[in-house]
């Protein structure tokens, strides 16, 4: 394994992890806070600008995370303020309990892109990352996703995910043919539902390779 083969290098990993998590969480903290400044002093607004274009034609993105509030918090924020004219749907499960924006005017500003996946209102949300696992599967996980893709994505020329890595690989794997931009901040195995934590790891390494 790797800490067999190399020591030193797993070493100083371990060593780093917990103060590059941290800093990563601080960063997004920010990051947040940019845009949620922005929206309060008008400089996100207007349907009219910039729009990114492939083959002659405007490109068409579909925004997912789960719970919603980690693309709402700042990527969506983004692209609304560099392109106001982007062809964009941000894909959700129904909103409410955890899976909402996290300030009234973000939820003001990402409303009209806001598009409701049946496929996603089976799925059990919680505060941080993705689901709760005493109450479905990754297997339940993987089929949502996978009628996700068929119904939503086969008008859309990239997908942006966030939140860790591995949630955006299992989404990969209902639409391969399609480019995934993947936000994260997080751990790239966070909250996944496999043990031990070797076999996370393998799974992201895998779906990467």
């Amino acid at each position: 394994g790797f800490e067999e083969n190399f020591p030193l290098e797993a070493a100083h990993a371990a060593h780093h992890a917990w103060h590059a998590q941290a800093n990563s969480a601080r960063f997004r903290r920010d990051l947040e806070a940019s845009v949620a400044m922005c929206v309060a002093h008008g400089d996100i607004e207007g349907w009219a600008g910039p729009r990114p274009r492939i083959h002659g034609r405007a490109i068409r993105v579909a925004l997912l995370a789960m719970p919603v509030w980690y693309v709402s918090e700042f990527v969506a924020g983004v692209l609304v303020w560099r392109f106001p004219a982007l062809d964009m749907k941000i894909l959700t499960a129904p909103l409410g309990g955890y899976n909402t924006p996290r300030s009234n005017e973000l939820r003001d500003l990402i409303d009209p892109y806001l598009e409701a996946v049946p496929a996603l209102a089976r799925l059990h949300l919680v505060e941080g990352y993705c689901c709760d696992w005493e109450k479905m599967t990754l297997q339940d996980l993987r089929s949502a996703l996978a009628d996700l893709a068929r119904s939503c994505l086969h008008d859309v020329d990239v997908m942006v995910c966030a939140g860790p890595l591995w949630l955006c690989l299992v989404l990969h794997e209902g639409a391969p043919q399609l480019p995934v931009v993947a936000h994260c901040l997080a751990a790239q195995h966070l909250d996944m539902p496999l043990e031990p934590l070797r076999d996370r790891e393998l799974f992201v390494q895998r779906a990467l390779l």
